[in-house]
């Protein structure tokens, strides 16, 4: 039986995998990557050490591909073969391939050391993540909480990432999850704030909600050394909430954010397509909207009990006070322009003797 996939990306689809041999390299190097696409497709992982011994080669590449790659599909009856295979293949590389001799060259490990990181965490291969973690010895390299170009942190890879195969949903779920607790507990920001901060504010929050994983997002909110803030936005303005109710998660999902503290935020920003305007919409009328009556209910089940408050956004005191600095302003301008008008409609006083 195949599953379909939800992605957890801020938008539908994950960006597409695979070599690019578009730009101008070496003879060489486009053979090592050929080689390299070869070893991959077959999932001959034991022959990486004979191609990464060789001059010409791009250890990032190569590591990240090992880590990241899915299972070949005649392989898939072998997959604990292929694990063993995959980290003696990284094992190689961390031994042999990568040397600190001073900091740029430190520099460049850390880069590559990232990548590999975020590509085993985005399948779900905490075994390999938890050697490319340990590799960080002396604490020296942001490993946890480096990204990539994208602001792809190995959190927010392991949240968003789409790896179902045959029949394997709940073992892919519990590697996920694995993952997670692995990079939490070695400080991974769960905020994903600072030099983690991707370029559109997607959180690993929100792609646990949008996927609808109770149980990871239980990690998330358990192993977290602060608070998160579970009303953070997302650059449309959608909350962990909206895209829940959105994508119409379970009803356990809904009720966790809710005990969290999410509120009926409206997202304000939806009008990506300038042809046509969109108003502002509230995770309750998203999922009124996507026909998520189960979600409907218990939104407002849980205003209920708040005794009719929780439909509100939470920023009323801000809303009000916006409103009084405008109405101060109106008042003022008001004043100013009657004023201006009474002393110009004022009849002109000469100044002269008393026989006028």
């Amino acid at each position: 039986m195949t599953f379909q996939t939800l992605s957890a990306l801020p938008t539908a689809g994950n960006p597409s995998g695979g070599l690019n041999f578009a730009h101008k390299s070496s003879k060489r190097v486009t053979r090592f990557r050929k080689d390299l696409k070869t070893i991959e497709e077959n999932g001959t992982w034991e022959a990486l050490p004979t191609l990464v011994a060789f001059p010409d080669r791009e250890i990032s590449t190569a590591l990240r591909t090992v880590c990241g790659s899915t299972v070949a599909r005649e392989k898939r009856d072998r997959k604990e073969k292929d694990l063993e295979n995959r980290i003696n293949a990284v094992t190689y590389i961390l031994e042999h391939c990568l040397v600190s001799d001073d900091d740029e060259e430190e520099k460049d490990e850390e880069e590559i050391l990232v990548g590999g990181a975020i590509a085993s965490a985005s399948k779900g291969r905490f075994e390999i993540l938890r050697k490319l973690i340990e590799e960080d010895k002396n604490k020296k390299m942001n490993v946890i909480n480096g990204t990539d170009i994208h602001g792809y942190s190995p959190l927010l890879s392991a949240c968003c990432g789409d790896y179902y195969e045959e029949g394997e949903i709940s073992e892919m779920e519990s590697n996920r999850r694995k993952c997670i607790e692995l990079l939490l507990e070695r400080g991974a920001d769960a905020e994903n704030r600072g030099d983690g901060v991707h370029k559109i504010n997607w959180t690993p929050l929100m792609a646990l909600a949008k996927r609808s994983d109770l149980e990871s997002l239980k990690v998330l909110f358990k192993k977290s050394s602060e608070e998160l803030d579970v009303n953070r936005t997302y650059s449309n303005g959608k909350t962990a909430l909206f895209v829940a109710c959105e994508w119409g998660a379970s009803i356990d999902v809904i009720n966790l954010l809710l005990e969290k503290g999410a509120k009926n935020i409206p997202a304000t920003k939806l009008n990506t397509d300038y042809s046509r305007f969109i108003p502002a919409m509230t995770p309750l009328d998203k999922a009124m909207e996507n026909g998520h009556h189960e979600i409907v209910y218990a939104l407002n089940e849980h205003n209920k009990k708040n005794s009719g408050l929780w439909f509100s956004s939470g920023y009323e005191e801000e809303e009000e006070a916006k409103n009084s600095d405008v109405e101060e302003e109106v008042i003022r301008n008001e004043r100013e322009t009657k004023m201006d008008f009474d002393e110009r409609a004022a009849p002109t006083v000469v100044q002269g003797g008393e026989s006028w």
